[in-house]
């Protein structure tokens, strides 16, 4: 019963990522803002998001797995993240949770103009997949 509630709390949040996403880029459509992505696929982009926001990413990975995180911009050129999850969160079987939360951070060094494009450095601990507490480290890294 503990884990029927659990998995109702988790496609809850996700619905309401869903949601939360397309109120976003509404709102930034009526203010003239243009919000970029912060991934293409798997490759981080050197956009951030302006101060003051906050995105919400859901991503559904293998073994039933979702992987939930939240970013916000904190400055200027900065943003702040922290994503967590688990597998079997979506089918049957015994829920495995992440051994811990995994940051992200990331700094615009160099806004784009007509000269040059974006360059930004960061760090993201997050891996993909289930965690191998043999090797410590995700399927995917």
């Amino acid at each position: 019963m503990d884990s029927f509630f659990s998995r109702k709390i988790l496609w809850s949040a996700l619905l309401a990522s869903i949601f939360c996403a397309f109120d976003r880029q509404a709102a930034a459509q009526t203010q003239d803002e243009t919000l970029h992505p912060q991934h293409l696929i798997d490759l981080p982009t050197a956009h951030v998001l302006p101060k003051g926001s906050g995105s919400m990413e859901m991503r559904i990975s293998a073994n039933d797995g979702l992987l939930g995180g939240i970013y916000a911009g904190i400055a200027e050129r900065l943003i702040l993240g922290i994503s967590f999850g688990g597998t079997n969160l979506i089918g049957t079987g015994k829920t495995t949770w992440n051994p811990r939360p995994e940051v992200a951070i990331k700094y615009l060094m160099v806004r784009e103009n007509d000269r040059a494009p974006n360059v930004a450095i960061g760090f993201e601990s997050q891996g993909y997949g289930p965690y191998d507490d043999n090797l410590n480290r995700y399927q995917v890294k």
